[in-house]
């Protein structure tokens, strides 16, 4: 019974070393200069998949006003492109026919009948999911906690602040 129960307590301290990253999540840290759409490199979206961001901690330098947009993309751009298409619609309509015979008696015959018209439907832009938009005044540091936030396709963020304004510092924690 000794020996079972020092093997289940060993098997519980092991589980709990390899799981805690996966339960309290990774934190990773990146500059990102004006003007600049960039990813965490770190995150192995194809690898791993989706990822939920828990806390984001962003600080901006003495000498600018960080404007960020965390982007759901799974690359540098903002929107995506739905090629054009064709579909076939079918309905039901009833098809009257008016008939007029030699001795000029009116016959009406209605028809039930099937009708397939072809609809074109134009290519369409999209957005992709802007999930954060902060805002972080000159030499401040924001942090945003016990936050939500998923990031299917990959996590891009953007600094929107004017060219020249300096870097920013973003660190998340997320789990996979």
């Amino acid at each position: 019974m000794k020996k079972l129960f020092k093997i289940i307590a060993i098997a519980v301290c092991v589980a709990t070393l390899v799981l805690s990253p996966t339960l309290y999540g990774f934190t990773t840290s990146m500059l990102i200069n004006p003007g600049v759409m960039t990813n965490f490199p770190t995150i192995p979206f194809t690898v791993n998949g989706p990822v939920k961001v828990t806390q984001i901690i962003i600080s901006s330098s003495s000498t600018n006003v960080s404007n960020l947009e965390f982007v759901d993309t799974p690359t540098n751009t903002l929107t995506w492109t739905n090629a054009a298409y064709s579909n076939i619609l079918s309905y039901a309509t009833n098809v009257v026919t008016n008939y007029v015979n030699y001795y000029g008696r009116t016959n009406s015959y209605t028809n039930l009948s099937l009708v397939d018209v072809t609809n074109s439907v134009p290519a369409v832009t999209n957005n992709y999911n802007v999930a954060l938009h902060p805002i972080i005044t000159t030499n401040a540091t924001a942090t945003f906690q016990n936050v939500n936030y998923y990031f299917v396709n990959g996590l891009w963020i953007t600094n929107v602040a004017a060219p020249g304004s300096g870097p920013s510092t973003v660190t998340i924690t997320y789990q996979q």
